[in-house]
C-alpha cells in the first residue's frame, strides 16, 4: 500500500491519499467524512496499525468498485464489437 501527501491544484492544504492499482490516487481526506479515518499521513503513522487498517479497508472497497467498473467497461466494449 502506497500512502502519500499531495496538494490538489486548487487546495490550500495538503491531502492524504493512497495509490490504487491503476495508478489513480484515492483522496482519503475526502473519503474520511464520518469514518474516523486519519486526516493526514502523519496522523495515520501516529495511529499505528488501527489507522492503517481503516485506510486499507477504504482502499480495498475503492479497488472493488474500480474492478467492477473496469469489468463493466470491458463488457460494453465487447458488446459494441459484436454489434
Amino acid at each position: 500500500m502506497k500512502l502519500l501527501s499531495f496538494r490538489p491544484s486548487r487546495a490550500r492544504v495538503d491531502h492524504f491519499g493512497v495509490v490504487l492499482s491503476n495508478g489513480q490516487v484515492l483522496d482519503i481526506s475526502e473519503a474520511k467524512i464520518g469514518r474516523g479515518l486519519p486526516d493526514s499521513l502523519i496522523e495515520c503513522i501516529r495511529g499505528g496499525p488501527d489507522a492503517l487498517a481503516m485506510v486499507r479497508e477504504v482502499m480495498e472497497k475503492a479497488e472493488q468498485r474500480l474492478k467492477r467498473s473496469e469489468e463493466h467497461t470491458s463488457e460494453l466494449q465487447s458488446q459494441s464489437t459484436i454489434s
